[in-house]
């Protein structure tokens, strides 16, 4: 057999290495632009969203069992033993369902670290894994939550597709800081499938909510729920991303809560905007480092905000506009 016949499979495997510095360089502009996240997490190496996270470590694989299949390829073609069962070997290492990348996976090891917090002091979707009462020794989150379901819904789509959609740990908690505040509109950035915005119009019955999320099909999940809620007329999901939505509201809202990957300070000054003076503004992943640490400080300044930390490992603040 032609031994060049094995080149092709090589170098569809090199092709599709540079498909993925490609594809990551368009996710990271992409995130950069709207809001989600700034470069200096990229030159880190940390806090990365979930999902470029997930192609950042696909890419990085492409340099460690690939690099023996080039080898090998290479020896095969240099001895002239290249067999019709060698190029159909060489195709199915290629094009295989080999899913190399999720294999280690830093938002479960972040989780885990916090296992010792109580798990209703938990929040965010940016730092990952199953939160509560899905470890042992978490408060029961099913107890007194009226849409445990959806939140459990929630974790099995994410447990299934690999995606973003981390509810936060404690609605019912959202729910009554929307009533205490006697809530009638309420800003959400990251709806995921629903859980959060359900738990806000709960907590505050007279209530109109507006929350953000760019996922196509995360916009169409948290929909169908809501719609299940009988909930339609009170929440709107506006499906693109945070910085391109949030300047076409209306500035006003009682209540604003960001849940979407690690907290940034352009988005900060973007809700801050839309916050009347007295309104509480809700913050998850402050724990997230790089961003996320200019936001706390802002936060803590004293200057705009009075804010206070909600859970031990400081990863949500509750913060009244002054």
């Amino acid at each position: 057999m032609n031994a060049t016949s094995i080149l092709w499979p090589m170098l569809a495997q090199i092709g599709l290495t540079f498909l993925l510095y490609a594809w990551l360089t368009i996710e990271r502009t992409r995130a950069v632009r709207s809001g989600e996240t700034e470069y200096a997490c990229f030159v880190l190496g940390r806090d990365e969203p979930h999902d470029i996270a997930r192609i950042t470590r696909n890419l990085a694989n492409q340099f460690e069992l690939p690099v023996i299949f080039y080898a090998l390829v290479a020896m095969l073609i240099a001895l002239g033993r290249v067999t019709m069962v060698d190029v159909i070997l060489a195709w199915t290492f290629v094009v295989g369902p080999c899913d190399s990348h999720a294999g280690a996976d830093p938002d479960r090891q972040r989780a885990a670290a916090r296992a010792g917090v109580p798990a209703q002091l938990r929040g965010g979707r940016g730092t990952g894994g199953p939160r509560g009462a899905d470890r042992a020794g978490g408060w029961p989150m099913s107890s007194g939550d009226p849409f445990a379901d959806v939140r459990n819904a929630t974790l099995a789509h994410r447990a299934k597709h690999g995606c973003g959609a981390y509810p936060y740990g404690n609605g019912p908690l959202l729910g009554v800081i929307a009533g205490a505040a006697n809530a009638g509109r309420i800003l959400e950035c990251g709806t995921a499938l629903g859980y959060t915005s359900l738990s806000f119009a709960h907590g505050a019955p007279k209530a109109k909510i507006d929350t953000i999320e760019r996922d196509p099909e995360h916009v169409r999940l948290a929909r169908v729920n809501i719609a299940g809620a009988g909930m339609v007329k009170r929440v709107t999901v506006h499906e693109g991303d945070f910085l391109k939505i949030l300047p076409t509201l209306d500035p006003g809202y009682d209540v604003a809560f960001f849940d979407g990957h690690t907290p940034a300070p352009a988005l900060l000054a973007a809700l801050a905007k839309l916050l009347r003076a007295g309104g509480a503004l809700i913050t998850a992943n402050l724990n997230h480092g790089g961003t996320a640490d200019a936001v706390r400080a802002a936060l803590f300044d004293g200057k705009a905000w009075r804010s206070a930390l909600v859970d031990q490992d400081g990863e949500t603040a509750v913060s009244i506009k002054l």
